[in-house]
């Protein structure tokens, strides 16, 4: 099922409202409570504000980043800005292996040392451009950001992913939870809990649907 869902206020302003940090069949997903006991204060405009310890936001956002296949740079920004305030990297890799997610955040520096030149150390660098995986994507997620893909964007994070994960028993979950009803089909159809599992048909008859009009030139 989905992580999150989109509400709109009258004057059509968004909010994501997340329930988990990915959705289920993510390989990178993990336990929502580990960011909780990571949390800061800090403060804003002379305003006191709980907030994430570095090294947990760096890990978070470079799993969000891996989750769409660093399409904006914007994202890739936001790592590099941690980078430069001071980077314990002993301590942001003991945070990704704990949320089992070391790729994408070795992924996540990797890129943003060689596109924006955060200053990351030699060691993170060192072990990034050492996994092939790793190194192949961050060439991938290069081009992907100079070229600004469209089409098909789904299919492309979901295969970037898949090749991210370090087990193939993660990339199968990843792969099959294509099927799982998304956003979408919560949106446009409205089915009681005891029904739920219709969402899926559902949206394999939607996914067949749109893809068969693509090939025909169409859009639904």
């Amino acid at each position: 099922m989905s992580a999150e869902v989109t509400v709109r206020s009258p004057e059509g302003v968004p909010l994501d409202l997340h329930w988990a940090v990915a959705q289920r069949g993510y390989p990178f997903r993990f336990d929502p409570e580990l960011l909780f006991g990571c949390v800061r204060a800090m403060r804003l405009d002379g305003h006191e504000l709980p907030g994430l310890a570095p090294e947990a936001l760096l890990v978070f956002l470079s799993m969000h980043g891996a989750k769409h296949a660093w399409s904006r740079l914007m994202w890739l920004g936001d790592v590099a800005r941690i980078a430069h305030a001071g980077l314990d990297g002993a301590a942001t890799l003991r945070f990704a292996e704990c949320a089992g997610c070391t790729r994408p955040t070795l992924l996540g520096l990797l890129l943003a040392h060689e596109l924006l030149d955060a200053p990351v150390p030699a060691s993170i660098l060192d072990r990034a451009r050492s996994e092939p995986a790793v190194a192949a994507l961050a060439r991938a997620g290069a081009l992907r950001l100079a070229q600004r893909p469209r089409d098909e964007q789904v299919r492309q994070e979901v295969r970037f992913n898949a090749l991210l994960a370090e087990r193939a028993w993660d990339r199968a979950k990843h792969y099959a939870a294509l099927l799982a009803p998304s956003e979408a089909e919560l949106t446009r159809v409205s089915l009681p809990a005891s029904l739920g599992a219709l969402y899926y048909p559902f949206r394999l008859v939607r996914l067949t649907t749109k893809y068969t009009l693509k090939l025909a030139g169409r859009n639904v």
